[in-house]
């Protein structure tokens, strides 16, 4: 998790990241393969390749609240009133490929729809919420790409809160 400081790859050179989400409370963002929040930014350099790969947590989980935080691969997230998260470089092409969890037990909620086991989710996993800034992009002439791969819709049946998309970009400062 990057919450509130930088990784950063100076010049020439790659970054890669690779991470997976361990057993989590529904709360908190221990569950998510990668997690740029608050502020956070991952910086890649003027040439090379950043590559981040996240894995959402595949256990149960045993959420009894209602969020949306649930499972995701990568999540770029600010709330209202904080500086943008970020994943960007300066020229170096940028890839984020994130793989929802396979979980099938955990708990949706009633009162959001949320995007549980999601493969990319840049802004907030609830429909609407908050307006910080959240942002994948490159800078000079490096490319970008974004692949997210769905996990396991969760077993709860109720209205439309359980939706395990590639890539969800959601709230309107996420690019």
């Amino acid at each position: 998790m990057v919450k509130g400081a930088t990784i950063r790859t100076l010049g020439n050179g790659s970054t890669t990241i690779v991470a997976r989400g361990g057993i989590g409370a529904c709360v908190t963002y221990l569950n998510k393969g990668v997690a740029v929040i608050e502020s956070g930014q991952i910086l890649g350099g003027t040439t090379g390749t950043m590559s981040i790969t996240g894995y959402g947590y595949n256990g149960g989980l045993g959420c009894t609240t209602d969020n949306g935080v649930q499972g995701q691969g990568v999540l770029v997230w600010s709330s209202s009133g904080t500086p943008n998260s970020v994943i960007s470089s300066i020229g170096a092409n940028v890839s984020v490929t994130g793989y929802g969890a396979n979980n099938t037990n955990a708990t949706i909620p009633t009162t959001n729809a949320c995007m549980i086991n999601a493969g990319v989710v840049v802004g907030q996993g609830v429909y609407g919420a908050g307006t910080a800034g959240r942002i994948i992009t490159s800078g000079g002439s490096g490319t970008v790409s974004v692949t997210g791969y769905g996990g396991t819709l969760v077993s709860q049946a109720t209205a439309s809160s359980h939706y395990p998309v590639g890539v969800w970009i959601n709230g309107p400062n996420a690019t």
